[in-house]
């Protein structure tokens, strides 16, 4: 290990080697969220299988690199690119680490063409980047081209690869030609640099014959992507796949081409959930079960959209009837809200948007349901209504309002932000308050620890019973309790 170094457990049981300061983006978020804070992550994870090989560029610390590789085990190969000095070091350390000998790291830039490039090297390296111009913090880098390397590395036919170069996906795409021409890789690249929203990656692919798809987080699918909408303003990436890769993707459960017929909805549905949902257990007695028990055409539409819900939850369904039952389903939620804006119904809408990728909307729907729950959080024992998040859809509710701050605050401080790294101390009142909820999740407070370590309102980790004990949420106690 790097005398600087920590390294990171995360979901799936890698380990990271990062520099030990939380001042820095990637050791903070890894200790905050014990994985990358980009949804695609679990993307990558469920499609990746035994034998795949992939391509990490612009690998980093190595946190997708050891997730490819542990994903594609032995029988797979990985290959990543990594030009900064210091950053590939830790890299390889990550590799060491996990024993990820199906791992080849190359400390080169990829480009157009093969040599050196100046690269710009600052304080965060996950924004370190081909130089636009010339500047004292710029060092000379080899430079090599996609179609160089896989000439080279012998790569054969690639399932994936991640583009994550801070701009020079044009550059490299160019390189890589013949590979992208030749090979039918899933790719995913960065579509946002800072607040802009850059598609010009998008021509370059088509003319390849690649389609564009966005991923949603729960299941971890992929959807079309719609080039004349406005992105979510929390869409970092997006995925390319040529046709004979979208139909393996599709086959497999992981990719909807579309919202496809809405089905009928069927009776019972709705109870059959709630006996798999624990959250529910204690709220049946007062909860109708039919639609005919519901009082006027709002409660009865807002029932349907449960319905709906409840049936895209099925096991076997395939991804595109799942998508159109859940996009019913949030346009029935919305149109009941209309009509008559209870609690229940501001809550459920925020479950189907973020189930449907809509950060912001899901957000906003959060913190409209945050200051009405002490006025009205009775309510819920009398109309029905879906978790805010699958972790308290597994918590039985003994203490309504104490479970539905803790639902509801959780959801808007995941959600609101990547992570409380960019938002600092705003967000410290929120997290105060959850850490007192007896429903409170690990991860909030590691989040509350460390922003105040951050902000200097206390020197180090401070030993909790949240936090000393190892569970599926709570990796890495050795650095939470080793005092």
């Amino acid at each position: 290990m790097m005398d600087d170094s920590i390294a990171v457990t995360i979901r799936g049981g890698a380990r990271i080697s990062v520099p030990h300061s939380l001042h820095l983006i990637t050791p903070y978020v890894l200790l905050e969220q014990e994985d990358w804070f980009e949804d695609e992550i679990r993307l990558v994870r469920r499609y990746l299988q035994p034998g795949m090989r992939c391509v990490d560029a612009g690998a980093s610390f190595g946190i997708y690199t050891a997730v490819m590789a542990q994903r594609v085990e032995t029988s797979g190969r990985v290959w990543a690119f990594e030009p900064t000095p210091r950053t590939a070091d830790y890299l390889q350390n990550t590799l060491e680490l996990n024993d990820a000998t199906n791992v080849t790291l190359t400390r080169a830039a990829l480009s157009d063409r093969p040599g050196t490039v100046a690269f710009s090297v600052g304080e965060h390296s996950e924004l370190n980047a081909v130089a636009k111009d010339a500047a004292s913090g710029n060092v000379q880098v080899e430079a090599i081209t996609l179609d160089q390397a896989a000439a080279e590395g012998g790569w054969g036919d690639i399932d994936f690869i991640k583009l994550d170069v801070e701009g020079h996906e044009r550059e490299v795409v160019a390189g890589g030609a013949v590979f992208f021409a030749s090979a039918s890789p899933l790719a995913m690249f960065e579509i946002k640099a800072g607040d802009r929203v850059d598609l010009g990656m998008l021509a370059p692919f088509r003319t390849l014959g690649y389609r564009f798809f966005r991923s949603l987080p729960q299941p971890p699918m992929l959807v079309p992507f719609d080039e004349a909408a406005q992105p979510d303003v929390a869409q970092l990436n997006i995925f390319a796949a040529k046709e004979d890769r979208v139909r393996r993707l599709a086959a497999a459960g992981l990719l909807a081409e579309g919202a496809g017929a809405v089905p009928e909805t069927t009776a019972g549905a709705w109870a059959d959930y709630l006996r798999t949902a624990p959250y529910a257990q204690d709220l049946l007695r007062g909860w109708p079960q039919k639609a005919g028990l519901f009082a006027g055409a709002d409660a009865r539409l807002y029932f349907r959209a449960l319905v709906r819900y409840a049936q895209s939850r099925a096991p076997a369904l395939d991804a595109s009837t799942r998508i159109a039952l859940l996009k019913q389903a949030k346009q029935e939620v919305t149109e009941s809200i209309a009509r008559n804006d209870t609690l229940s119904r501001c809550v459920t809408s925020a479950r189907l948007a973020y189930e449907l990728g809509e950060r912001v909307t899901a957000v906003e729907a959060l913190r409209r349901a945050l200051p009405r729950i002490p006025a009205e959080s009775y309510r819920l024992l009398a109309e029905p209504f879906l978790a805010p998040s699958s972790r308290h859809e597994r918590i039985r509710i003994d203490a309504p309002d104490a479970w539905l701050f803790s639902a509801v605050g959780e959801q808007i401080e995941r959600l609101g932000a990547y992570s409380s790294f960019l938002t600092g101390t705003s967000t410290l009142g929120l997290l105060d308050a959850l850490v007192q909820m007896p429903f409170c999740s690990p991860e909030m407070e590691r989040r509350r620890q460390l922003i105040r370590m951050r902000a200097g309102l206390q020197a180090g980790p401070e030993r909790s019973p949240r936090l000393c004990r190892a569970s599926e949420d709570n990796l890495n106690v050795a650095y939470w309790c080793s005092g």
